[in-house]
C-alpha cells in the first residue's frame, strides 16, 4: 500500500504546484506580488523534490532501511530549502503592504530561521537514522512555529488596515503548517496518522500558492477587458 500510496500523492501534488507554478511565472506580468508567488512556487517544489523523490526511489526499490544515507541528505536539503521557501514569506509581505524594511523585526524573523537550519544540520538530529531524534526535532521546530505565528499575525494586522482580500487566509494556513512540517512531531504516530499529517501540510502548502495562482488568474481575466 505504501509503495502505490506515496509514489500517486507526490506525482498529483508535484503537478497540481509546478502547474500553478508556471502559469503564475509566465503571467505575472511584471507584477512584483505575483513574481513572489510564483518563486514560493519553484522554491517549494525544489524543496519538496530533493525530499520526497529519494524516498520515492527508496520505497519502490529496496527500502528505507537500505536508503538512509541518500534520504539523510534529502533530508537536510529539504530543510535548508524549505527554510528558506519559508524566509520568502518577508518579502512577500512587504511586496503585498507595500512594508518598509523594519530592523528588529526582521532581524528577529531571520534569527529564528538561521536557528532551524543550524540546529538542523547538527548531527545529532538522526537525519540518517530511521526515526529523528526527537530533541533536535523540537528545537528546529519551535522556531518555525514561533516564526510563523509572528508573520501571520503580520499579515493580518496589514490586512486589516489596508484592506487586502486573500492574504488572511494565507496567515491561517501557516500556524497548522508550522505543526505538520514536521510529520513525527507527534510521538508514537501511526503510519496513518503520518501519512494524514503529510496530506495536510501537502494541502496547506498549495493552498499558499494557490492564493496567488487565483490572484494570477483575476489579474489576467481583467486585463481582457
Amino acid at each position: 500500500m505504501q509503495k502505490i500510496v506515496e509514489p500517486l500523492g507526490f506525482l498529483v501534488y508535484m503537478v497540481i504546484l509546478i502547474y500553478m507554478g508556471i502559469y503564475i511565472y509566465r503571467n505575472h506580468n511584471g507584477n512584483r506580488v505575483h513574481m513572489a508567488f510564483g518563486s514560493l512556487a519553484i522554491t517549494l517544489a525544489i524543496g519538496e523534490s530533493i525530499y520526497l523523490i529519494p524516498r520515492i526511489y527508496a520505497l519502490i526499490t529496496t527500502g528505507l532501511e537500505e536508503n538512509l544515507m541518500l534520504l539523510g541528505w534529502g533530508r537536510i536539503g529539504h530543510l535548508v530549502v524549505m527554510t528558506l521557501f519559508f524566509s520568502m514569506l518577508i518579502d512577500l509581505n512587504k511586496e503585498c503592504f507595500g512594508l518598509r524594511r523594519k530592523v528588529p523585526l526582521d532581524k528577529l524573523l531571520y534569527g529564528l530561521l538561521v536557528f532551524r537550519v543550524v540546529i538542523g544540520v547538527f548531527p545529532q538530529n538522526g537525519h540518517f537514522q530511521l526515526e529523528p531524534d526527537r530533541t533536535f526535532l523540537l528545537l528546529r521546530t519551535i522556531p518555525l512555529i514561533a516564526y510563523l505565528i509572528i508573520v501571520a499575525i503580520v499579515i493580518i494586522i496589514c490586512s486589516w488596515k489596508r484592506g487586502v482580500r486573500g492574504m488572511p487566509l494565507l496567515a491561517m494556513m501557516l500556524v497548522p503548517l508550522g505543526f505538520t512540517v514536521e510529520p513525527e512531531l507527534i510521538e508514537n504516530s501511526s503510519y496513518i496518522m503520518l501519512l494524514m499529517k503529510s496530506v495536510v501540510r501537502g494541502l496547506l502548502l498549495l493552498g499558499i500558492v494557490f492564493i496567488g495562482y487565483r490572484e494570477v488568474r483575476k489579474a489576467n481575466e481583467l486585463s481582457r477587458y
